[in-house]
């Protein structure tokens, strides 16, 4: 009756850890995606919403070690291959995103020395002390 038990605690945990991944997954594929638009996606929130889910994943899954170190049946290892696999999945599309974070950002460094280049260009032109006065343009 015991091991019974042992093993709907085991399943139901099961889910519940398979639900994280499910939601992990998502998460990778809708940041993966926002790189699309032409909008600089909220780098900072993304971050901590999957962090935040890999904290609960984390988590849940120790506490599945430990049961499963009790639990003598076999099915717990397929259980832990699954999540092995599954895990394996997320750190690559993070891979990936690692990847796409640094070339946004290397396309941003070099779009801001253009802008740098151009306001040295610009200030060149002016005459000293233009900065300080007001050109009228009226007639």
């Amino acid at each position: 009756m015991e091991e019974v038990q042992v093993s709907e605690n085991m399943e139901k945990k099961f889910t519940h850890i398979t639900g994280i991944l499910d939601r992990l997954e998502c998460l990778y594929s809708d940041h993966l995606d926002s790189f699309k638009g032409d909008e600089l996606p909220d780098l900072d929130m993304q971050t901590r919403v999957r962090d935040l889910e890999l904290k609960r994943l984390m988590a849940e899954i120790s506490g599945f070690i430990k049961a499963a170190e009790t639990n003598t049946q076999g099915h717990t290892e397929s259980m832990l291959k699954c999540f092995h696999d599954r895990i394996a999945d997320i750190l690559e599309k993070n891979k990936t995103l690692e990847r796409k974070v640094a070339a946004h950002k290397k396309e941003l460094q070099k779009k801001m020395a253009r802008v740098t280049r151009g306001r040295n260009a610009i200030g060149a032109y002016r005459t000293p002390g233009a900065a300080n006065r007001v050109l009228s343009i009226a007639n």
